[in-house]
């Protein structure tokens, strides 16, 4: 009993305090943005517990879909308070994170390369004069 009314009022504590930090700037855009923060918390812890686990196709997947998730909740929020405010080029943040993206494709894909060219070099029997 002690246990569920500590955890219940944590988790009120913890609920109206992101509200308030939500609410608490002026400008529209950073409260979209701020609104966002519990899904890329949500996304960042599963990402680093499963990170070890899954292949880099899957961690790029993560990120992907933490990414998208994030976006659509700001969207949702924006929809929903603002009256489909646009904040797509606020602070210049969704262009950051689709180049963070671009660039964990691209080295993935080096790495896939790299690893097919050392399988290649397994392979082949070495040649003696």
């Amino acid at each position: 009993m002690i246990i569920k009314s500590l955890l219940g009022g944590a988790g009120l504590v913890l609920t109206v305090g992101w509200f308030v930090w939500v609410i608490v700037p002026q400008d529209s855009c950073e409260r979209i943005e701020r609104s966002g923060s519990v899904i890329r918390g949500i996304g960042n812890v599963l990402r680093d517990t499963l990170e070890p686990r899954v292949s880099s196709d899957t961690k790029l997947d993560m990120i992907r879909w933490s990414i998208q998730a994030e976006n659509g909740f700001k969207g949702f929020v924006a929809n929903q308070f603002f009256n489909r405010l646009d904040c797509s080029t606020w602070h210049g943040r969704d262009e950051f994170r689709e180049r963070l993206l671009e660039l964990l494709q691209d080295s993935a894909a080096t790495d896939l390369g790299a690893s097919n060219q050392d399988d290649r070099k397994k392979q082949e029997p070495e040649q003696q004069p």
